[in-house]
């Protein structure tokens, strides 16, 4: 209509990657300056001319991440391997620094020092200077600060768990030792390493409140343990966490507190920092941080994408008539190891056992927790977090009810980890009572479909899951607990699980870990007895001994000969079947083809050096010797 004006209001977000965004604006102000049919003919004119196109800006995109290298929850990452991630645009030079990329190790240092490469480009790498653990979780961070050559910043900040890979193990629980303890009630113990040296060392706590201590066993490198170091916490600890809290490449630990008899409001959580040799001392500020009553279960990890470790903690009142205090606590780490306590997130009834991973694969972390409805009414809540660590229920499976998937009565310490080796983690709970644990496969979206059990395996919430054998497929390890066996459930792919005959035995085991406790790059075994002893057991010995199964054949067929050599002859496989040659650090080495007998000359490369090599095939291993 003549002699009416055009008025633009608001904003537009948009980024332009050039200086003509100025002739946007002036364009814009000439049509607040005309009548509308003359800024019409003058739009007109401009979309027509070649010389507008010439001058339109590009509107720069926000980065993503398009590819990573090792894959979300990869269980058999080859220790020596470099993370890669690759991106959707090329990025600032400082994406391949710790600024852009960082990788936690949960057993070694920390935060992991190492090489970049990829300045510049789509694709950055970062190469550890040390190798991994063997069968440690591994954590990768994509900054949410990482920005293109533009300087837009990422769309959304990746964070990525993998376990490095275990060497394949004889499996026979016989070597090792019992480390008194002065405590019958400690459950839990954590195997890392605290004073710098490669190998693993042992922490646990005294929850009794008359010590109040965490108590540290330094490791000799072959699993042999001494020394009794104790480091003060906060009254009544009852739980206990380790990781870089501080991001300086050693292992600090904190322990949630009940706090005195009487007081639960004064539960707190103490936090210790390694000077990088064992020594570890509370912060000079932030060293007892509050958290609502009996903080039951911590978990370490990046939950908002920053780069450094932050916190959640389970709080459970033991009182029925006050269940509004049942809480999951996050509290951000400033990356200095100041943790300030940001929201509680409110659980259903008592309960308080979590667990940690991605579990809808949208590159964060969420977590699931227990839930005691009522008496023998149990259930797993899921929650899953936006990137910034703001969590809410799943938006279409928010519970997983032992009522309804499983036969359990009752459920405790869920376990979430990739046992079907389809790239999402899967829910693993221990059935307490039944003796069975309870699988539900993860559909890759976060929903978990309807139980199967393992009958005859655990009278307690006492297992843990790593891969035991090396075959690249996570395991399960049940204690049996009111007993004193120790068993380890062996997958045959797909999370199909068959029952060993008994590793080892130790009195009332409460806590299992698995571990390499003397360096020889495959899985030990460690728990918690009520009988006041950490009972450690290497994995030596001759293969698995596997409990006669209907289709399986009860002794392991294959055979070399001669033995020790360098070139030998394997025999007892089956016709054309793939054999694999691992070294000590689980890397593959050589592979081959078995002829129509199951037979195959097998010929070690010359530039392997002299020592001990795993040779398997299918579900089945042994040792060679090289000279």
């Amino acid at each position: 209509m003549p002699g009416i004006r055009v008025a633009l209001r608001g904003i537009i977000p948009c980024r332009p990657t050039t200086s003509w965004s100025v002739l946007v604006i002036c364009y814009v102000a000439l049509l607040t300056s005309f009548t509308m049919p003359f800024s019409l003919r003058l739009l007109k004119l401009l979309l027509g001319s070649s010389l507008l196109v010439s001058w339109m800006p590009t509107w720069a995109q926000s980065p993503r991440v398009t590819a990573l290298s090792p894959a979300r929850n990869t269980v058999s990452v080859p220790r020596t391997s470099p993370v890669t991630v690759t991106f959707s645009l090329p990025m600032q030079t400082a994406t391949a620094s710790a600024q852009g990329i960082r990788l936690f190790s949960t057993q070694r240092g920390g935060l992991l020092p190492g090489t970049y490469s990829g300045a510049g480009s789509s694709t950055v790498s970062f190469l550890p200077t040390q190798a991994y653990q063997a069968g440690e979780r591994v954590q990768l961070t994509v900054l949410r600060t990482a920005q293109s050559l533009s300087g837009v910043v990422l769309e959304k900040p990746q964070v990525v768990e993998f376990r490095a890979a275990a060497a394949p193990g004889p499996g026979v629980f016989t070597a090792g030792m019992d480390i008194p303890i002065p405590s019958a009630t400690a459950n839990e113990v954590q195997a890392t390493d605290v004073d710098g040296d490669q190998d693993l060392d042992l922490l646990t706590y005294d929850p009794n409140g008359s010590a109040n201590y965490v108590l540290v066993k330094l490791n000799d490198g072959q699993g042999n343990f001494s020394g009794s170091t104790t480091i003060p916490t906060g009254p009544y600890p009852n739980s206990l966490a380790v990781g870089d809290l501080d991001g300086d490449g050693d292992i600090d630990f904190l322990t949630g507190n009940d706090g005195p008899l009487g007081s639960p409001s004064r539960a707190t959580i103490s936090i210790r920092l390694n000077d990088g040799v064992g020594h570890f001392l509370p912060p000079a500020v932030g060293a007892e941080v509050g958290v609502a009553s009996g903080p039951r279960e911590l978990a370490l990890a990046d939950f908002d994408g920053d780069g450094d470790l932050d916190l959640l903690t389970t709080s459970v009142t033991n009182a029925p008539s006050n269940p509004s205090r049942n809480s999951v606590c996050f509290l951000e780490n400033d990356g200095q190891g100041h943790f300030t306590r940001r929201a509680d997130q409110p659980i259903g009834g008592r309960g308080g056992d979590l667990a940690v991973a991605d579990i809808d694969g949208d590159g964060d972390l969420d977590f699931l927790v227990s839930e005691s409805l009522a008496l023998d009414v149990y259930q797993v809540a899921v929650l899953v977090n936006n990137g910034m660590a703001s969590f809410s229920p799943h938006p279409t499976h928010p519970i997983v009810s032992a009522a309804t998937n499983s036969p359990a009565i009752a459920f405790s310490a869920p376990n979430l980890a990739d046992i079907d080796g389809d790239g999402d983690v899967d829910l693993i709970i221990p059935i307490e009572y039944n003796a069975a644990v309870a699988i539900c496969l993860n559909d890759g979206t976060g929903f978990f479909g309807n139980a199967t059990t393992i009958a005859g395996t655990v009278d307690q919430s006492v297992f843990d899951v790593a891969d035991m054998n090396g075959d690249g497929m996570l395991d399960l390890l049940m204690g049996n607990y009111p007993g004193s066996t120790v068993t380890v459930c062996l997958n045959t792919g797909g999370g199909v699980f068959r029952m060993t005959a008994p590793a080892f035995t130790t009195q009332l085991p409460r806590v299992l870990r698995a571990a390499d406790l003397d360096q020889d790059g495959d899985l030990d075994m460690v728990a918690v007895s009520t009988r006041q002893v950490i009972a450690v057991r290497l994995n030596q010995g001759q293969a698995l001994p596997v409990r006669p199964a209907r289709g399986f054949a009860t002794a392991n067929p294959l055979t070399l000969s001669p033995n020790p050599a360098r070139t030998t002859t394997l025999t007892g496989a089956l016709a054309g079947a793939t054999v694999h040659i691992f070294d000590a650090l689980g890397r593959q080495v050589h592979t081959s083809i078995t002829d129509t007998q199951g037979h195959v000359k097998l010929v070690l490369p010359v530039e392997l050096p002299a020592g001990i090599y795993v040779v398997r095939c299918g579900i089945h291993a042994i040792r060679l010797v090289a000279e």
